[in-house]
């Protein structure tokens, strides 16, 4: 995991080198991918491998496809928008 928080606008890759979409918001311990073309998704800050221009995860796109993982603040999962 990366000591680093994700700059607002940055580029989200996952660690096979896709385009996952630009960290949009930041929330505890998560930060809010904003997808295009698709539902965003919030992703646990310890998901993040290294931030060096882009943010770089340490997980693949298949294993972000499917349904969300994680409870609470840890994997990639949903927050519900108040």
């Amino acid at each position: 995991m990366s000591d680093q928080l994700p700059t607002l606008g940055t580029a989200v890759v996952t660690a096979d080198g896709h385009l996952l979409g630009r960290g949009s918001a930041l929330a505890g311990d998560c930060f809010k991918v904003d997808k295009p073309m698709a539902p965003d998704e919030w992703i646990a800050l310890d998901m993040i491998k290294s931030i060096d221009g882009d943010v770089r995860l340490s997980v693949t796109r298949d294993q972000l496809e499917g349904p969300p993982q994680g409870v609470e603040h840890l994997g990639f999962h949903v927050h519900r928008e108040t």
